[in-house]
């Protein structure tokens, strides 16, 4: 089922983090991983075969990402957030 969202929406981003020990050689691909974050929708682009996104996250950086990498935001997203900022 396809969930169209909409500018202001509160969502979860599938985005690429970078470990601070990545060089940017092959090698070092593992340090790279992938982490959901908290953001509001600021510009919706859609187009026939897939919908843009530009997300204002809640770290200060925007990012575009595709209907795929976007997910409607829940207090469980909330609570897992919070617990991570508890541990580091």
């Amino acid at each position: 089922m396809k969930t169209d969202h909409l500018i202001g929406d509160r969502v979860s981003v599938h985005c690429r983090v970078l470990s601070n020990r990545y060089s940017g050689s092959p090698s070092s691909s593992a340090a790279e991983a992938f982490a959901w974050q908290g953001g509001r929708i600021v510009v919706r682009e859609a187009r026939p075969d897939v919908t843009r996104y530009v997300v204002q996250l809640d770290v200060n950086r925007r990012i575009v990402a595709p209907e795929n990498d976007i997910r409607r935001w829940s207090l469980s997203f909330e609570f897992v957030e919070m617990l991570e900022r508890m541990a580091s």
